[in-house]
């Protein structure tokens, strides 16, 4: 399972209904994390470990997450051979590509390798965990309004990439999946935009 010290900030864990290897994924890297583990929330919530195996709440799985017709379909290729376990606050991905943990951003759909090894994602994680988690931004945001319900993620009001702020004020909050579409249709339509060009969106009247 999850080693080292993440598991001193978690918040919750998903029950293990039953044994877990059954469901388990031909990616060593992927045995390791959900071995007698079944995901788990961290950082009062701001880290969420998808779980292999349904439990009482309505959280996608890892597999259902990974569908190609719930929001991977509008990155194409690019999240293609990436199984995603995890994401912070705001929608970023942790995933397994090839022998590495990688994090991917669906504003911008950039992807960065973070580590070779389960224990060295947890490290980093730890070592930066405001960044990689978003839980300073949670927290405030959670006093300012209210507790963040389990499946909703923060979603900026106004894109970082387009000069949003990281600051509780930008934010608003979106069904997990909601916000990945929203996310992915917007990056689809601007992808091939070179930078610095103005980009104007026109709502319906």
């Amino acid at each position: 399972m999850i080693k080292g010290n993440i598991n001193e900030f978690k918040t919750t864990l998903f029950p293990v209904i039953v044994n877990n290897d059954e469901y388990l994924f031909e990616n060593p890297m992927l045995k390791d994390i959900y071995d007698n583990f079944n995901g788990g929330l961290f950082w009062n919530g701001s880290l969420l470990i998808r779980p292999i195996v349904k439990t009482i709440n309505s959280l996608y799985t890892v597999s259902e997450w990974n569908e190609e017709t719930l929001w991977k379909k509008y990155y194409g290729d690019i999240c293609k051979d990436i199984i995603f376990f995890g994401e912070d606050v705001f929608g970023c991905q942790f995933g397994v590509q090839g022998n590495n943990i990688i994090q991917f951003d669906p504003e911008t759909a950039n992807i960065t390798v973070i580590s070779d090894s389960v224990d060295g994602w947890c490290s980093e994680i730890i070592s930066d965990p405001a960044y990689y988690t978003g839980y300073s931004i949670l927290s405030k945001w959670e006093n300012e309004n209210h507790k963040l319900e389990l499946g909703y993620k923060l979603m900026p009001k106004q894109f970082f990439i387009f000069g949003g702020e990281f600051s509780s004020e930008n934010m608003c909050y979106k069904r997990d999946a909601e916000s990945m579409l929203i996310r992915g249709q917007i990056w689809e339509k601007i992808k091939d935009i070179p930078d610095g060009q103005t980009i104007e969106f026109i709502g319906d009247e």
